[in-house]
């Protein structure tokens, strides 16, 4: 399987990851999809943060090479937006350190970006897992993400319910960013996904 690179990729992203997906490394970046954008939910319901990206109309770019436009305030945004909320989330202090720790980097690519997030999602799982990335342009349709998901031939990912912050007051929201689980289940939760999405153990994660 191939995936695209992704910011705080979704927890999809992250299932099809555990089972030995490559990341794509050698595409032409495309516009207004995940690989910038991360999925977070707020009391308003679902919201998405982007990083901005330097970008010329009609443009072909290797996703390797794709620069951050640092001229915006998008960190302080981002760090803003995450911790607005999340500040009431069970395991929100055990984890933001690291959100702050990372945007406090100096990224100019955006594939950096990508790959030191999704690293920042694996260490917080105990897992010591390895990111491969293609060697070359993979002629075999990159899998996307996006609200639905993979394309439903492709994936046998069964979304698991579990606490989110807002529970009291809107509908339970699938495949967000994993940063809204980290937050929310914390280390023994992350357990249970690493162990429900490898099919070690069948029972779901009940809020």
């Amino acid at each position: 399987m191939i995936i695209p690179c992704t910011y705080f990729g979704n927890i999809e992203w992250f299932w099809t990851l555990l089972q030995g997906a490559e990341i794509e490394a050698h595409e032409n970046f495309p516009k207004q999809t995940l690989r910038n954008r991360a999925e977070l939910l707020s009391d308003k319901g679902r919201q998405k943060i982007t990083v901005p990206i330097k970008w010329t109309h009609g443009e072909k770019i290797n996703v390797q090479n794709v620069i951050i436009d640092n001229s915006e305030r998008w960190r302080t945004i981002h760090l803003n937006s995450i911790q607005s909320y999340y500040a009431y989330a069970p395991y929100f202090e055990h984890y933001f350190h690291l959100v702050e720790n990372l945007l406090a980097k100096q990224h100019n690519l955006l594939f950096d970006l990508c790959i030191e997030s999704t690293q920042l999602i694996l260490t917080a799982l105990k897992l010591n897992e390895k990111v491969n990335l293609t060697s070359q342009f993979s002629n075999l349709n990159t899998i996307e993400f996006g609200k639905s998901g993979l394309n439903p031939t492709n994936s046998g990912f069964q979304s698991m319910e579990y606490y989110q912050v807002f529970s009291e007051k809107l509908p339970f929201e699938k495949n967000l960013s994993m940063l809204d689980y980290l937050f929310c289940v914390g280390p023994v939760g992350l357990e249970n996904f690493v162990a429900n999405h490898r099919g070690i153990i069948t029972a779901p994660i009940i809020k």
